[in-house]
């Protein structure tokens, strides 16, 4: 049984429970506008310290203020000290993360005009002046009329501001989907959701995610040190200039990422305004059922399939760092030992000479 402050309790009454990891959330009614929300209460212990608090007061009035058709509406923050909440418009649908599970790889139409979507919401936020730092599949709602609205603002960050939490120095976001400056603890601009947004991008049209891990770490590590793979090992029907625009979304360097979230809008709908890109994917189609592969375009058992070869990759990185590891210990161990032969040597010869020389002295030749 949930404990709820006595304030909420004065306004709100509880209808059902709903998911998520770093709090909770609830669907409940608000009792002076008989409105349905959704109420998130956060973990305690999340905004420790007077600073953290502060933001997320004035973060949190800045985003009731944002009123976008592609952003889930935020209209109220408390900063109660033990377990601060935030209630947002309630959503009637299903999450991005449900509709991958159900099909699979999500059609390339389909895929595109979510991502346009979910692009129009992130160049809204971001005019504002603020980056979401945890946008996944699980933040982003599809409602029953196929609008997507992005939601779950509780790390929402001013631009330029550290990924790392200043106050227990750890670093917020979800691993799967973080940017190689976000998992490096760096400072985060438009680009870093630009990349996050990628990483939906890909998972959307190959069924997974293109970075795996046996713990948070070593997917940090990998969008640091790995290049993505390419969607063609997953999913051959996507047409070359897609496959490009989610290259550039994850490109390691800032320099060759999308600088602007508004840039992957452009070109996702001058690839849609083409009239041959529907044949193009027919053809591809074809062509994979004549070499007799199937049509690799969806199914829940292919993006299984596809998240067991991430998962396989990232056992290989593994092993492959261990056999680094032990390589650089020879290395040393056998620098060691020549230091050490060296050292020995060159003490002997020092010896050899001292003995000589206290021979010679003895003999007379020495006065």
């Amino acid at each position: 049984m949930e404990d709820f402050p006595s304030t909420f309790l004065e306004k709100f009454e509880v209808v059902e429970g709903l998911s998520s990891r770093r709090g909770t959330v609830f669907k409940a009614l608000e009792k002076a506008l008989n409105r349905v929300v959704a109420v998130k209460f956060f973990s305690p212990g999340l905004f420790d310290g007077e600073d953290a608090m502060k933001r997320f007061i004035e973060e949190g009035r800045l985003l009731a203020r944002m009123k976008h058709t592609n952003l889930v509406d935020v209209y109220d923050v408390e900063p109660d000290p033990e377990r601060p909440w935030i209630v947002m418009e309630f959503v009637d649908g299903f999450s991005l993360k449900d509709e991958i599970g159900r099909m699979g790889k999500i059609p390339l139409r389909h895929a595109c005009s979510y991502m346009m979507q979910v692009a129009e919401g992130l160049a809204f936020i971001h005019k504002e002046g603020l980056v979401h730092r945890n946008l996944k599949p699980k933040n982003i709602i599809i409602d029953r009329f196929g609008v997507v609205k992005i939601l779950d603002f509780g790390f929402a960050l001013s631009q330029g501001g550290s990924a790392v939490d200043g106050g227990k120095g750890r670093v917020l976001g979800t691993p799967a989907y973080m940017s190689p400056e976000q998992a490096m603890g760096g400072t985060l601009k438009n680009s870093s959701d630009v990349y996050s947004a990628g990483v939906i991008f890909f998972e959307m049209l190959c069924g997974t995610v293109p970075f795996w891990g046996d713990t948070p770490k070593e997917i940090m590590r990998a969008h640091v040190e790995e290049e993505a793979p390419s969607i063609r090992e997953f999913n051959p029907l996507v047409p070359r200039e897609v496959r490009a625009y989610v290259r550039r979304m994850l490109a390691k360097d800032l320099d060759e990422r999308y600088d602007k979230i508004e840039k992957v809008t452009r070109d996702i709908k001058r690839f849609l305004a083409r009239d041959d890109w529907e044949e193009e994917v027919e053809e591809a189609r074809r062509a994979l059922e004549k070499e007799g592969k199937g049509t690799a375009d969806g199914g829940v058992d292919d993006a299984r399939q596809a998240r067991a070869k991430v998962k396989k990759r990232a056992e290989k990185r593994k092993e492959a760092r261990k056999r680094r590891r032990k390589a650089r210990k020879r290395r040393r161990f056998v620098e060691s030992v020549r230091t050490l032969t060296v050292g020995a040597a060159l003490l002997a010869s020092l010896v050899v000479a001292a003995f000589g020389i206290m021979r010679m002295g003895n003999w007379g030749y020495i006065s």
